[in-house]
C-alpha cells in the first residue's frame, strides 16, 4: 500500500479519488479519506475559489437594466463609449 504522503500527493496532483482508491487497495472511499492529508491553506484556497464563483447579488434582488432592457448586472458601465454614426440622408444629424 502506498504511503499517506504518496496518496496525498496523488490527490493534490488531481488524480481522481476512485483511481487512488484502486491503487491503494482501500475498499471504500471512506477508508481512503482517512489517509489523505488536508492542509489549512488548501481549505482557504478552496473557500477563496468559491467566493469567485458566487453571484454578485442575491438571486431574489431586482437586477439593473440597460436602456435596451437587456439585463446586465455585472456590466461595467464605466467602459461605455458613446458612438455617433455619421450623418446620412437616412440618418440626419440631430437638430
Amino acid at each position: 500500500m502506498p504511503s499517506r504522503t504518496a496518496l496525498t500527493q496523488m490527490s493534490n496532483a488531481g488524480i481522481p479519488l476512485r483511481v487512488i482508491q484502486e491503487i491503494s487497495g482501500h475498499r471504500t472511499l471512506d477508508e481512503l479519506y482517512k489517509y489523505l492529508e488536508v492542509k489549512p491553506e488548501q481549505v482557504l484556497g478552496a473557500v477563496a475559489s468559491l467566493s469567485m464563483l458566487a453571484p454578485l447579488e442575491p438571486k431574489n434582488s431586482p437586477q439593473p437594466q440597460t436602456s435596451s432592457g437587456f439585463d446586465a448586472p455585472d456590466f461595467d458601465k464605466s467602459v461605455l463609449v458613446e458612438v455617433n454614426p455619421p450623418a446620412t440622408a437616412l440618418n440626419p444629424p440631430p437638430a
